[in-house]
């Protein structure tokens, strides 16, 4: 949510966390970080090849108006250029994207591998 790359770093290091989990309005860290536009989160987030969950704010509590919202939609919402781009490639390819930003972040591929 706060958009502390190197936190988000620390944490992927460990293989109990998970990036499913919601918070008490049924946010993912996915979805929050999007909401903010920490477009290089997300980017850390996809790079780990981790499960990140169906996208949704269950409740739609962000807006208020009883509505669902994927993290595509929310970035929409926001204006968050940069996250729009990152998620759209995302949905259209997730193995190619994902190979990309691997590869945009260098040593990431090879920690993610050196993980237990």
């Amino acid at each position: 949510m706060n958009g502390h790359v190197s936190v988000v770093r620390v944490l992927l290091k460990d293989p109990r966390v998970d990036v499913t989990l919601e918070d008490s309005r049924e946010c993912t860290p996915l979805w929050w970080t999007t909401c903010y536009g920490h477009h290089e989160v997300i980017e850390w987030l996809i790079a780990s090849g981790r499960d990140l969950g169906d996208f949704r704010n269950q409740k739609g509590n962000y807006l208020g108006d009883g509505k669902d919202y994927t993290a595509l939609e929310i970035a929409r919402e926001e204006d968050k250029t940069e996250a729009i781009s990152v998620l759209e490639r995302f949905t259209s390819d997730p193995a190619q994207i994902r190979h990309e930003i691997c590869a945009k972040l260098g040593w990431m591929s090879w920690l993610l591998k050196s993980l237990p």
